[in-house]
């Protein structure tokens, strides 16, 4: 049988121009990543003092330590290698050190090889110095353009040296006008990389480098994640100091991990424009971390499910400790919005009061950089909601029950929740204000604030007994008119320009209604008509003011805005009542009732102080709000104008 004779191609590799661009990534391209990389190298090989020489322009880059050293065979072998092993070829992960020096533990941070390229980012040739084991070498590394290595290792000198000398020098020239990072700066860098080893000094031009010192740091807290244990360091830095040292920093085996940034961290708790933030250090100390999920350049972490589940163990941490250092700072802000906003809260009551700081801790713990002049907004609309609402709807249930069924009201009040009854007893205590205002100026001859009163009713029918709680009862422009024309010149001018009511020389009259509708929810009568009349301190009820009353009810029946048998009640207030006006006056659907100011007030602060004392006992309510610190807690003001 003949053979056959195969011809095979030779094949041969060769490596594109920006190989060792993808293959190091930044440590060639950014001058910060490959100074950090190459005193990465010396500590990794056991140094304990690494003198840079930094120009303040173009000249020598040089870095010399005094570690292990290689021989020549050694650099040779291991800049002829690529995806070199350094754990696997050097023994492990602990770093190896010169003979007959004392030294500890080191873990070693390089893995891979690549650090080896950092000088490519500042020439495309370089030259090594090493001495070990009596052997001195230096060598030229020089990148080449495409061909069959990225880059040429050329033995300049080879000679032997003292045994006991021992350590690297890497350099380079580079060129005037580069933009080389400012020796400062290059300080400030390397010193926040690392963190601070008394085995380990790093010199810039003469100058030591301070690395990171976290061993005075009290605030000290551990992380649980699985069976593992996170620390986390919290810094704060020096007031309004504008630096990038801030945010969350992840540091593995004493070395940092990319930048602290708060850029992947929730910005509706904490952005870097928060003054907090700019002051604020967390560090993370991540040794359970694997370190193949570090990326080569040491830029970041790969986004691992593993990476992923440590980082937002860590962010919850983070987030829940600034919700509680922010307290302070949400509160005083709280405080400002108070002030800001004081006259218009000191007319709400303590229960209202108390929602509306409830509602702001809220929105600052969901969102704690929510600026003042949101807030400022926010109460603003929050203030105006409540002034339009009350605990009438509530008021209203109790309303319903005779004071004497006492079983039937604990059943109601139980079946309350505590905001419930902190409602009810926010507007129970506004009306004891308001009662107490009213004592004061009804038994004023002098006070001509009578007539600027009348307007309270509009709210403040509750003052006549439960059957008045309905929130429906308003003030009725209409029917005032009605009156005002009957009184004819008798009616002055309304000073304060309100329709809704009638101004005489010795009274003021208001009107007040509570609509009916039909089956088709139309308008079609009133359930119930309110007049109330108050005269002036000084002056007694007399017959003749009852039988104006009755003439008031009459002309609205006549006018015909009001059905036949509507009821129309008509108050009549004074300080004083005459012996033949005592007594109330029933026609038809038709009731005039005189009253006192005194007893009339009496029995509603009575009613109202015994309800609040009721619902306190069995609610077991106590609350003091916040605000009350910037508005104080006296007199809350007169809600309505």
């Amino acid at each position: 049988m003949g053979k056959t004779k195969s011809n095979q191609a030779q094949f041969k590799f060769s490596f594109g121009d920006d190989f060792l661009r993808f293959h190091a990534g930044q440590i060639v391209t950014d001058q910060s990543f490959a100074i950090i990389e190459i005193v990465a190298n010396c500590w990794d090989a056991g140094a304990t003092e690494v003198n840079i020489k930094w120009p303040e322009n173009g000249g020598t880059v040089s870095i010399s330590d005094n570690g292990i050293g290689m021989t020549q065979s050694e650099l040779l072998y291991r800049w002829g290698k690529f995806n070199y092993n350094r754990v696997l070829e050097q023994g492990g992960k602990e770093a190896q050190f010169p003979k007959n020096v004392s030294h500890g533990s080191r873990k070693v941070f390089g893995r891979n090889g690549v650090g080896r390229h950092a000088m490519f980012c500042f020439n495309y040739e370089y030259q090594i110095k090493t001495k070990k084991d009596g052997e001195f070498t230096r060598v030229k590394v020089n990148r080449t353009s495409v061909g069959d290595k990225p880059y040429d290792v050329t033995v300049v000198e080879s000679k032997p040296t003292n045994p006991k000398e021992h350590g690297t020098e890497i350099y380079t020239t580079v060129e005037e006008g580069k933009g080389l990072l400012n020796p400062s700066k290059l300080i400030e860098l390397i010193g926040s990389r690392f963190i601070s080893d008394p085995q380990f000094n790093v010199s810039v031009n003469g100058h030591p480098v301070v690395m990171t010192d976290l061993s005075h740091i009290t605030e000290d807290f551990i992380v649980e994640y699985g069976s593992s244990k996170i620390r986390v360091k919290r810094i704060f830095g020096e007031k309004g100091k504008n630096t990038k040292q801030n945010g969350i920093a992840w540091w593995y085996n004493q070395r940092l991990v990319g930048n602290p940034n708060w850029g992947s961290f929730d910005s509706q708790i904490i952005d870097g424009r928060h003054p907090i933030a700019k002051r604020l250090l967390y560090i993370v100390k991540a040794d359970l971390i694997d370190q193949k999920d570090v990326k080569k350049d040491w830029s970041g972490f790969y986004a691992t499910d593993e990476i992923i589940k440590i980082h937002n163990a860590v962010h919850e941490f983070v987030r829940d400790d600034l919700r509680n250092l922010l307290y302070a700072t949400r509160k005083e802000r709280r405080l400002q919005v108070y002030e800001t906003n004081k006259l218009q809260l000191s007319t709400l009551p303590a229960g209202a009061k108390e929602s509306i700081v409830n509602f702001l801790e809220e929105v600052q713990s969901k969102c704690p950089t929510i600026g003042v002049q949101e807030l400022e907004t926010t109460v603003e609309v929050l203030a105006k909601m409540e002034k339009a609402r009350s605990g009438y709807a509530l008021l209203e249930k109790i309303a319903l029950f005779n004071p004497d069924e006492i079983d039937a009201l604990n059943d109601i009040l139980e079946q309350w929740t505590v905001d419930d009854a902190k409602k009810v007893l926010g507007e129970l205590k506004w009306r004891l204000e308001l009662i107490t205002k009213l004592e004061t100026l009804v038994e004023n001859p002098q006070a001509d604030e009578l007539h600027d009163l009348q307007p309270l009713f509009e709210h403040g029918l509750w003052i006549f007994g439960p059957e008045f709680e309905s929130i429906s009862f308003i003030s009725n422009r209409s029917l005032s008119t009605v009156i005002k024309h009957l009184l004819g010149d008798k009616a002055l001018d309304n000073h304060r320009k309100r329709p809704d009511f009638v101004i005489l020389s010795d009274s003021s009259i208001g009107v007040y209604s509570c609509e009916k509708f039909d089956e088709n929810h139309e308008l079609n009568d009133f359930s119930k008509i309110v007049i109330v009349e108050l005269k002036r301190a000084g002056i007694a009820i007399e017959s003749t003011q009852k039988d104006q009353a009755l003439l008031y009810a009459r002309e609205l029946r006549k006018s015909k805005k009001v059905g036949l048998q509507t009821p129309i009640v008509a108050y009549v207030l004074g300080s004083e009542i005459s012996h033949d006006a005592n007594e109330e006056f029933i026609e038809g659907p038709v009731r005039i009732v005189p009253c006192r100011y005194n007893i009339i007030l009496a029995k509603a602060h009575s009613r109202t102080f015994n309800l609040i004392k009721k619902i306190e006992e069995i609610k077991n309510i106590s609350y003091t709000s916040e605000m009350d610190e910037v508005i104080g807690t006296g007199n809350q003001g007169i809600l309505f104008t």
